[in-house]
């Protein structure tokens, strides 16, 4: 479930590729709603994604949010790290394990979320709490998923590790 940048600009509401306020949203009509909906039924593990801050940056914290936007209302978000060198690096952020998420709002689990998202942010605050002394370049964002054939790989990998240990027993 990549996402061709030279398509529709992320798709990303408000932005662009290029973000002067420290905000980046994807919701449903964002890349054919690829980003949201229920991530669990997609198979995704992780969402991806290239960023680089301009060098006169304030960057004093950032995180990926997802939302829901109806009854019961959830919003998780996955603190990140943000470099300021003028260069290009790789965010992964998991799906798979509620680890690192913090649930800001809502009691639902994280599953739930995972089964409801419609809308995905990457917020980034500058040093007075607010978000308009960050700007950069976002690109490459993609909701990633295992290839059926790496499945399937694994899935014989463990068959035949059963086996092995069968045989070891009897």
């Amino acid at each position: 479930m990549a996402h061709d940048d030279a398509a529709d600009a992320l798709g990303f509401s408000g932005v662009s590729t290029d973000f002067l306020v420290g905000y980046a949203a994807a919701v449903a009509g964002s890349s054919g709603g690829v980003f949201v909906g229920d991530l669990t039924a997609a198979g995704a593990d992780a969402y991806e994604f290239g960023l680089m801050f301009d060098p006169a940056t304030d960057l004093d914290r950032m995180s990926l949010q997802m939302l829901t936007y109806h009854a019961p209302y959830e919003r998780w978000r996955y603190p990140l790290a943000g470099i300021i060198d003028r260069a290009y690096h790789h965010y992964s952020v998991p799906l798979t394990d509620p680890g690192g998420w913090i649930q800001e709002l809502g009691s639902n689990s994280f599953a739930f979320m995972l089964a409801n998202v419609n809308s995905v942010r990457l917020r980034m605050y500058d040093g007075n709490d607010a978000q308009t002394g960050v700007s950069g370049r976002l690109n490459n964002f993609s909701v990633v998923a295992p290839e059926p054939g790496t499945l399937a790989l694994s899935g014989l990998g463990l068959l035949a590790l059963a086996i092995k240990l069968r045989r070891r027993r009897s």
